[in-house]
Order: C-alpha cells, then sequence, then structure tokens
C-alpha cells in the first residue's frame, strides 16, 4: 500500500500533512493548489549545462515558472546558485512565507 507521493525532490508522507487529513493522502494532494517552480541550476560553463533542453522545454511548457543558471567560470566573475538567488531574494522570500 502506498502511503506518499513523490513530489519533486521529497516525499511526502502522511505523517507530513496536516491531522486533518491523516489517513488521506489523495485528499490532501486533491487540496494543494499548484504554485511556482523555480529552479536554480550551477555548472561551470554551457558545456557542463546538463540537461539544457529538457530544462528549457518545462519552461516553456509552464512545468517552470523560472530557469535561472549560475556558470561560475564563463566570464571575469565566477557566477554561483547562490548570487542568482541573492538576485531574485524578494521574489524567493514572498513564495516561501
Amino acid at each position: 500500500v502506498c502511503t506518499g507521493m513523490w513530489r519533486g525532490c521529497f516525499e511526502l508522507e502522511e505523517e507530513d500533512l496536516p491531522s486533518e487529513c491523516v489517513g488521506d493522502v489523495a485528499k490532501f494532494i486533491q487540496t494543494v493548489q499548484p504554485s511556482s517552480v523555480h529552479l536554480f541550476f550551477g555548472c561551470r560553463g554551457e558545456n557542463d549545462f546538463i540537461f539544457k533542453e529538457k530544462m528549457q522545454g518545462f519552461l516553456n511548457n509552464g512545468t517552470l515558472t523560472a530557469l535561472e543558471v549560475a556558470f561560475s567560470r564563463n566570464g571575469p566573475e565566477k557566477v554561483y546558485v547562490t548570487h542568482k538567488i541573492e538576485e531574485r531574494g524578494r521574489e524567493i522570500a514572498r513564495l516561501i512565507l
């Protein structure tokens, strides 16, 4: 018997649900409203940008709301995912809070 559901990179189990939904994972999933999906991806450069076409496809079809890619070895300054998150900090904070 399956008691959980895979959502992105974490598993949703019954003990993670609000108490009124325990025992009915399907009911909880039906009540959750879709939200923004922001993906931050970092690598050394364009040649290391694995799954580029797949990620672009997800962005184009609306699965992803935003795709931020940080290349640490392109250009004069290193750019890391933390820089990209900081650039979109207000928006990300609004989504989380």
